[in-house]
């Protein structure tokens, strides 16, 4: 204080440098202003030390609060699939609720929405609860049956899509991966026109890989020995899938005696003519061939209707 007056450190000694103030006060001062700094650091200290403690015991409390109504979700969900993968995955999405409950509170869902007139991505703080569902079956009563007529590497085997974010980067995530017609037969068959199969870029070596393995491996092609911009790596999936290729008997024979694999994935040879004469005797051959492998491989009878000539 200077007449009554608060000044800073600086105005001080402007008043010391003019004669107005004798430098012994000064000293004084400096003195008094570094013991005063020295206590307010160690204050400032357990200021910090009670805001974290108190935030733990909040969070500690918070979570405490929430606890039986994650349990009671999770074990819903548990009792629901009753599935061993699935219960250790619950598990984690468990704990990890438990420890970001932040993202959950009123403020946090304030901050996520995106800003009035803003278009570009904001971001998702839920994305990594999400579940991706690559193929769903629900209400199938029979083996999935899928005629791939484009049989290209994406259509056959899926894909991890890129997208660009708002600074012109491409970006992606576990939500970008997309089934092929090759896991959607999963189980059931898979029909391919040899000649479109052979000529797509990656897709023929991938097919004889995926089929010896009995594996298949989702990822981002790029065609022409491109740099791929995903850096995904989803697992390995086991397929069981039954693969029948449509082609000219010319095709067959030059990929038996030119590719070894061939033989070895593709054990069994069909011959159908495209037509035949309209006769009894012809319809009555048929329909004893349908009969005798239903048979043979003890499957369900068909229908008359299935077998009959309208």
């Amino acid at each position: 204080m200077h007449k009554g007056k608060p000044v800073s450190v600086e105005e001080i000694n402007a008043l010391v440098q003019s004669g107005k103030i004798p430098r012994d006060s000064l000293i004084e001062i400096e003195r008094k202003q570094a013991a005063l700094a020295e206590k307010m650091e160690e204050i400032q200290k357990e200021i910090r030390e009670l805001e974290k403690k108190t935030s733990e015991e909040l969070k500690k409390l918070d979570s405490e609060a929430v606890a039986p109504i994650i349990e009671q979700k999770i074990g819903e969900m548990k009792d629901r699939y009753k599935n061993e993968s699935v219960n250790g995955y619950l598990e984690e999405i468990k704990e990890n609720v438990r420890d970001n409950l932040d993202k959950f509170s009123k403020k946090q869902d304030e901050e996520a929405q995106p800003m009035p007139g803003v278009q570009f991505f904001q971001g998702d703080p839920y994305l990594e609860y999400k579940v991706n569902l690559l193929v769903d079956n629900t209400g199938s009563k029979r083996a999935p049956v899928i005629f791939e007529t484009s049989p290209t590497y994406r259509n056959v085997f899926g894909t991890v899509e890129v997208i660009p974010d708002r600074f012109g980067t491409w970006r992606t995530d576990f939500t970008k991966i997309k089934a092929g017609s090759l896991l959607r037969a999963d189980g059931g068959f898979l029909i391919l026109e040899s000649l479109d199969t052979l000529i797509e870029p990656g897709v023929w070596p991938e097919l004889k890989r995926s089929l010896r393995n009995r594996k298949l491996e989702i990822k981002n092609y790029a065609p022409l020995y491109m740099i791929s911009v995903s850096a995904l790596k989803p697992e390995s999936i086991e397929c069981d899938v039954k693969v029948a290729m449509v082609g000219d008997p010319f095709l067959y024979n030059l990929l038996y005696a030119r590719d070894e694999d061939f033989k070895k994935i593709f054990k069994v040879r069909a011959d159908f003519d495209s037509v035949m004469d309209l006769e009894k005797d012809s319809i009555m051959q048929y329909a004893s061939f349908v009969k005798k492998v239903a048979s043979d491989e003890k499957l369900t009878p068909f229908d008359k209707s299935a077998v009959g000539v309208r």
